[in-house]
């Protein structure tokens, strides 16, 4: 359901863009159809084949990025779509100089937008849900997932139960926990479901995709990451080649605000300008980790801790520098390095590492992919300061790690991006 949803909003978001432009020919080339306009100087087709197929492209980037989890109708997402759109044609008007007209572009760009943010609106007034049985006898699962605004349980059936319900809706799925045995009843029930086309789907794909991660308790046949990080080996060294192109752009930029930043915590606080600190990488192997010092030079005299809201130890340009994510600019330095991806788990001290293996079951499989600067855990729940905090990222981790790609990541890039910008969930 959740994919045709998304394919729902594609197609109307490229519907009204023809729409548009019908406005746009109308109130600024005074024609219903562009090329028949008086006022057109030269051939416009091409150009309006160019700014449809950029839309197509940049909605087809939109739909891949939200595939993982239940997609919503977001603001954000329709201003990315039509700021890829124009950067397309620009790029095409660049190297072809076409005739073209900017006021046209721009009355059916606005007009385009506004009925696009006027579409999320009115979706997000009453958001679709999908409707489903779930056999289980996990309720925390079916906790979580009842707490999605994007599913409605409408019963939960005991797998080992001798009564069943009627036959289902219309509309309503049936989630199966296949990690349990079922009696007859509940297997017959099941078995009828299937013959009259009822969609039947695994308890731990709707939980994944409801909630943003991996149910540690809750583990069906397959799951084993080790093996998935295997079958996605080809990512790895195009992932690898996009950080370092990413962060050779990012170099000019970085410096020109890293060296005043750098300045402003030599001259707020004594003690150095650059904070080394041992972290735990992939295969668990140890390496250096750098930042801009944000804590008094003494803070962890009395041994490692988590950072709280308005920590003592961090000083008032620390703090400043946390807000905005700058404290993290000479990581820059550990990802040409290797140690370090753009996006991936965060890497914790060794200190905690160990105490977390021990407590924690699955927690060392977060080292099974290069640590990141930020990250599924990141952009979806922020720092945490006790086991279960955690054990609720690690969740989040796992469930990046399994289904790391180039979609996800742009995804976490693009959130943090918005993260930075607002300055959530800094400390």
């Amino acid at each position: 359901m959740s994919r045709r949803f998304l394919a729902s909003i594609i197609f109307v978001d490229l519907a009204v863009l023809l729409a548009a432009m019908v406005v746009g020919s109308l109130v600024v080339l005074e024609s219903t159809l562009p090329w028949e306009s008086v006022l057109i100087r030269g051939p416009v087709r091409t150009t309006l084949t160019v700014l449809l197929g950029g839309a197509a492209f940049s909605e087809y980037i939109a739909f891949k990025v939200l595939t993982t989890t239940v997609p919503r109708p977001s603001y954000a997402r329709a201003f990315l779509v039509v700021i890829g759109t124009y950067m397309s044609l620009a790029v095409y008007i660049t190297l072809s100089r076409p005739w073209y007209s900017l006021g046209f572009l721009a009355v059916t760009g606005a007009a385009w937008l506004s009925v696009m943010v006027l579409h999320r609106f009115v979706l997000r007034l009453s958001p679709w849900s999908e409707s489903m049985v779930i056999i289980t006898t996990n309720e925390a699962a079916v906790d979580e997932i009842n707490s999605s605004p994007h599913a409605t349980i409408r019963k939960v059936l005991d797998p080992q139960s001798g009564h069943v319900p009627d036959p289902l809706g219309e509309g309503t799925g049936l989630v199966i926990d296949f990690g349990i045995s079922f009696s007859d009843k509940v297997g017959q029930f099941i078995s009828s479901s299937l013959l009259t086309g009822t969609n039947v789907r695994a308890l731990t794909s709707v939980y994944e995709e409801h909630t943003g991660k991996l149910p540690l308790t809750h583990l069906a046949e397959g799951w084993e990451i080790p093996q998935l990080v295997k079958r996605n080996r080809s990512y790895g060294p195009f992932k690898r080649l996009l950080d370092l192109l990413i962060v050779l752009l990012l170099i000019p930029v970085s410096i020109l605000i890293g060296i005043p930043a750098a300045i402003a915590v030599k001259l707020g606080s004594p003690g150095s300008m650059i904070y080394r600190q041992p972290r735990v990488g992939r295969g668990s192997r140890p390496f250096t980790l750098y930042k801009l010092r944000t804590m008094f030079d003494d803070s962890e005299a009395e041994g490692p801790r988590f950072a709280s809201l308005d920590d003592p130890r961090i000083t008032p340009v620390g703090r400043l520098l946390r807000k905005l994510r700058l404290d993290e600019l000479p990581q820059l330095w550990n990802v040409l390095r290797g140690d370090l991806s753009l996006v991936g788990p965060r890497p914790e001290q060794e200190k905690f590492v160990e105490e977390f293996t021990s407590e924690i079951p699955f927690y060392a499989d977060r080292h099974l992919v290069r640590p990141g600067i930020t990250g599924w855990a990141q952009v979806n729940f922020g720092y945490a300061e006790t086991i279960d905090q955690t054990i609720e990222k690690l969740k989040y981790d796992l469930f990046y790690v399994k289904h790391m790609s180039v979609w996800m990541d742009l995804r976490i890039l693009l959130r943090s991006v918005a993260t930075v910008l607002t300055g959530s969930g800094s400390r």
